[in-house]
């Protein structure tokens, strides 16, 4: 009997030698969940960048952006992306936390008398 339909697929466990039921046949189809990249980048997510000045560096797809600053607005935990709005523009793009670096403002000068 030919194997016309992919192994392991439900309804045909009969053509599937390796499963003598379709429970096996649906258990041999289950696949370990492995967690994406994504997933391990969120578990170390530094929320007090929010609203801080960084600079952008390491981009690869905009290497011209490389060296600009601009301010974090949010965070998505879908993507495991910050948005960031850049500085002196409306533009925001989205980037991974290892693409920024954050900017230290000095601190005031103290007033002198």
């Amino acid at each position: 009997m030919p194997f016309s339909r992919v192994r392991g697929v439900r309804g045909d466990w009969r053509r599937n030698r390796s499963c003598s039921s379709p429970d096996r046949a649906e258990s041999a189809l289950k696949v370990s969940a492995i967690p994406p990249k994504q997933a391990r980048d969120h578990a170390q997510v530094d929320t007090s960048l929010l609203l801080k000045k960084v600079r952008l560096h390491s981009l690869k797809a905009k290497p011209e952006l490389n060296g600009a600053q601009g301010q974090v607005l949010t965070y998505d935990e879908s993507t495991g992306r910050w948005e960031v709005m850049l500085r002196g523009s409306t533009r925001t793009i989205w980037l991974k936390q290892h693409n920024m670096q954050l900017v230290l403002t000095p601190p005031p000068p103290p007033s002198g008398a």
